[in-house]
């Protein structure tokens, strides 16, 4: 399931990062192009770090207490980060960017899971 996490999470924003909904919530439309770009690339990046340092964090949880609570806390981890996406209503993009690190912590330490 956590691959379907990844690849889903990897879609998903490419799409939502340029529409014209997200722009203006996040005060971003009357930026120019270059600084969207920036915007938009820390948003991509963010989620990616996180993956990378979910997995280091993911390997002794599961190899202490094994597969079933490395999940639990890797979905845990997902949900938090989830939630904290959707209903970032002030339109705070440093907020908006921690979600999606915690989110890819989540991820990354849910790879541990199946090994």
């Amino acid at each position: 399931m956590t691959g379907c996490l990844f690849g889903y999470s990897v879609g998903f924003i490419g799409g939502i990062l340029v529409l014209p909904s997200f722009l203006r919530h996040f005060r971003l439309d009357h930026l120019p192009a270059k600084d969207i770009a920036l915007a938009q690339s820390k948003i991509v990046s963010s989620w990616i770090v996180g993956c990378t340092i979910g997995v280091p964090i993911g390997v002794p949880i599961c190899s202490k207490y094994g597969r079933k609570l490395c999940i639990i806390f890797s979905a845990s981890l997902y949900i938090v980060g989830t939630l904290l996406q959707v209903l970032d209503g002030d339109g705070m993009l440093g907020i908006f960017q921690l979600a999606r690190l915690i989110n890819g912590i989540g991820v990354g330490a849910g790879q541990c899971g199946h090994q």
